[in-house]
């Protein structure tokens, strides 16, 4: 009895040291709560270390402050092993984050197919087209995901937004236009219908 009380006392003087503790949605690093973020996410994770610096470790993965973003905000965890460590973007459980919040100045729409390489088909960082995207995306009806498994697509597109205000960010989304001229937006398990978008198509 006093050999476990003495491993988990060890335990808990090493939890209170590093200053971390972690599960697969939740990390706490230094007084700060993250929650798992996956939308937005980062740019790029191929070359973590051109848009991020190491700080640190939490339960085996590699810690990371985001470039341009305040570390109190946000933290990327990477682990290259086949661990249960924490793995992917993290914000802060204080601060709000949604696409109006974000305030893209940037978007990007690719039009995507299996035998093909994304193709650039619009971009602009004209805030009056932006604004329409977003009211679109933000307005649309959510709908199951057995709906939209019944969905027949024809045209898929990926849509990409970025802020000035969080470098190194962005916010990602599936578009896809089905046989019968519905139009969806899905991120995640979400999946919504809006208005065409083929004005910038």
């Amino acid at each position: 009895m006093k050999k476990l009380l003495f491993i988990a006392f060890s335990i808990f003087i090493i939890l209170g040291i590093s200053g971390c503790t972690s599960n697969s949605n939740q990390v706490n690093y230094k007084n700060h709560v993250y929650i798992y973020c996956d939308n937005p996410n980062l740019e790029t994770v191929s070359n973590i270390n051109s848009i991020a610096t190491k700080i640190g470790d939490i339960q085996g993965s590699n810690l990371y402050s985001i470039n341009g973003n305040s570390t109190g905000d946000w933290i990327y965890l990477s682990n290259q092993s086949m661990s249960d460590s924490p793995v992917g973007l993290y914000k802060s459980s204080k601060l709000k984050m949604s696409l109006n919040i974000f305030s893209p100045n940037n978007i990007t729409i690719h039009s995507m197919s299996i035998s093909e390489q994304p193709q650039l088909v619009y971009e602009t960082d004209q805030n009056d087209k932006i604004s329409v995207v977003i009211s679109k995306i933000s307005n649309g009806k959510k709908i199951s995901k057995s709906e939209s498994e019944k969905i027949k697509m024809q045209k898929e597109y990926k849509i990409e937004f970025k802020s000035s205000k969080f470098p190194h960010l962005v916010y990602t989304y599936d578009y896809a236009e089905s046989t019968d001229g519905r139009c969806i937006v899905s991120f995640g398990n979400d999946t919504f219908e809006i208005d065409s978008l083929s004005q910038f198509l």
